[in-house]
């Protein structure tokens, strides 16, 4: 019962009722030990209220940290079903992960539905579930600030690559009895599926919430979102991430996802909605996804790039040519991932010949490839000795530059002088020759799988 009335306490003490953008602070006890702090805590008594967001970052943290010694005082609601309000300074995001999750209720406590359930809930220990629903999130970063020995951390001196912000969406139920659980696992009601786009609707009203303030979310670095499956809701989506300007990587991840057109991005103002910190595009699982001129015209200084299983992608053009950059300029991709797609010959040997940087590529199960591909990869504009002279000995006639003693002066004219890792599992065409086109470079690829 007293934990009860605590938490109680806590809720109307950080959401107050009449202005829940306001975060009402308690007096601070004085500190004889620091002097400084105790000025500080002395003007903080005479405010009885004010805008959080708008207090420094080391504020904020010891705010929350004199509250309360609970945990759980990190785990904030973004969103609420009834005012859509959020409640912490967007200053602190760094990631938002977007994913539909399984939970269970067990009791008190939720537990993820895999396998690793054990592993998951212990490296997660601040998922909850919020009272309509909704979302589900964690701040970790915050926490390994409160965590920290010394109350005068900066921001400055914090590891900035840390996560600051998960976001899943969870559905709650009640764990069924073992007679009923394989009725239950092989069948999705319309009431689940309802569920799922009612997350999506919160979780997308979030997004416009943080992207129509000035300056929120200016750390924001990283955005991931898993499993979207609203057809029309993620055009809006797109619409809303141009206003994160600082992305540097972004995942749509097995969603609904097929294209998107320049002018449902970028809206009235045309300067808005390119990414041009943006360096790592993740797609994978799109099967749907069938148009690249767009999203690459956004994205202007793409480096890694993965098109795994996007199957309804036959135009792969757009990667050698995008708008903005004249066809005889190289191009900065440095990881590409292919892996059971329809790239053909002509397009990936264009990509090659435009991508110097190139360090790592992955083709597994591309079956419109031919050993074309990994001749342009070894040698470049050239042939190999043993083919353009028919007069060598036949003792070297498997020899991709001729006698042996050759190769230590071979000067390589291979398209990607730095590729380091090439993936050709299930690559079943491609023949020896195509691989003895790669042997004859050994300089190049320090790891090759097939």
């Amino acid at each position: 019962m007293e934990q009860t009335q605590h938490k109680e306490q806590l809720q109307s003490t950080v959401l107050p009722a009449r202005n829940q953008s306001e975060l009402l602070v308690p007096p601070a006890h004085q500190n004889k030990d620091n002097e400084e702090d105790a000025d500080k805590r002395s003007n903080l008594d005479q405010i009885t209220s004010f805008r959080f967001e708008q207090l420094p970052t080391e504020i904020q943290l010891r705010v929350v940290h004199h509250i309360a010694s609970e945990r759980e005082l990190l785990q904030f609601r973004l969103v609420s079903s009834l005012t859509d309000a959020l409640v912490l300074d967007p200053g602190l995001w760094q990631e938002i992960d977007f994913s539909k999750q399984q939970y269970f209720k067990t009791g008190g406590s939720y537990h993820r539905k895999d396998a690793n359930s054990s592993n998951s809930s212990s490296r997660s220990p601040y998922h909850h579930s919020s009272v309509a629903g909704i979302i589900v999130h964690r701040q970790s970063w915050a926490d390994s600030l409160l965590e920290s020995s010394s109350q005068q951390l900066s921001v400055g001196e914090v590891i900035m690559d840390q996560p600051s912000l998960h976001i899943t969406a969870n559905i709650p139920r009640a764990i069924p009895s073992s007679r009923c659980r394989l009725s239950m696992t092989m069948s999705t009601s319309s009431a689940d599926i309802r569920s799922w786009t009612s997350i999506e609707n919160s979780f997308l009203a979030f997004i416009h919430r943080l992207a129509s303030r000035t300056g929120s979310a200016h750390r924001l670095h990283r955005v991931a979102i898993k499993d979207w499956e609203g057809e029309e809701s993620i055009k809006s989506l797109w619409r809303e991430l141009r206003a994160f300007d600082t992305l540097e990587e972004l995942s749509i991840i097995s969603s609904f996802f097929q294209h998107c057109s320049i002018q449902a991005v970028q809206g009235p103002d045309p300067t808005t909605g390119s990414w041009i910190h943006l360096r790592n595009l993740d797609l994978k699982g799109c099967t749907r996804f069938h148009d690249l001129s767009t999203i690459l015209q956004l994205m202007p200084r793409l480096e890694e790039l993965s098109l795994e299983d996007c199957l309804g992608l036959e135009d792969f053009s757009p990667l050698v040519s995008p708008s903005a950059v004249e066809s005889t300029q190289d191009l900065p991709y440095r990881k590409i991932n292919f892996i059971f797609t329809r790239i053909c010959d002509s397009n990936l040997i264009e990509l090659l010949r435009r991508s110097p940087c190139l360090e790592e590529l992955r083709l597994d199960r591309c079956y419109n490839l031919t050993e074309a591909s990994l001749m342009a990869m070894g040698y470049g504009h050239e042939r190999p000795t043993a083919q353009q002279d028919s007069g060598k000995d036949q003792v070297h006639h498997d020899a991709p530059h001729g006698p042996e003693e050759d190769l230590r002066t071979h000067v390589s004219t291979s398209f990607c002088p730095k590729l380091k890792v090439l993936s050709l599992r299930d690559c079943y065409d491609l023949g020896n020759e195509g691989i003895r086109a790669l042997a004859g470079c050994p300089q190049h690829v320090a790891s090759l799988e097939r």
